[in-house]
């Protein structure tokens, strides 16, 4: 078996077990083919993109899916985890557009589950920690105001 190969069984293999973005992908090859050109890599991941094993533009909108389920984010930390894994921004901004996220019923949703544990608090501590919190989720200051 060449080298070649080995690379294809490999991505295969670890595509079968979870979704990668097409730069995740890219480092994981380079991390365990050291000696591999990069052309070689750019080569595999266009023939794995146009057999649509990767596909970062989908990628992107079953992550918001799975994130604003699991565990809601604000749109802006979204668009950081993202950035983080490599996807690019049109793929970011279109799949933002598409799910087309409700921030303040997610950031109600949130502080449902947070105003049990801050019960004990005074009202103006309460506030400041709900803010933190949600500040902390990626929320902006505008959906905040009006969810507390």
């Amino acid at each position: 078996m060449n080298l070649l190969d080995k690379i294809y069984n490999y991505c295969f293999r670890i595509l079968s077990l979870k979704a990668y973005t097409e730069f995740e992908l890219q480092q994981k090859i380079k991390g365990r083919f050291k000696d591999i050109k990069a052309e070689t890599v750019d080569e595999i991941l266009e023939k794995l993109k146009e057999f649509n094993y990767l596909n970062d533009a989908q990628f992107a909108e079953d992550y918001i899916n799975y994130r604003t389920t699991i565990s809601p984010r604000g749109k802006f930390l979204l668009k950081q985890e993202l950035y983080k894994k490599g996807i690019a921004e049109k793929h970011i901004q279109s799949a933002l557009n598409k799910i087309n996220l409700d921030e303040v019923s997610l950031a109600k949703q949130l502080l449902e589950h947070k105003t049990k544990a801050l019960k004990s608090f005074e009202p103006k501590k309460r506030k400041e920690k709900m803010m933190r919190f949600l500040l902390s989720r990626g929320f902006n200051y505008d959906v905040i105001k009006q969810v507390i």
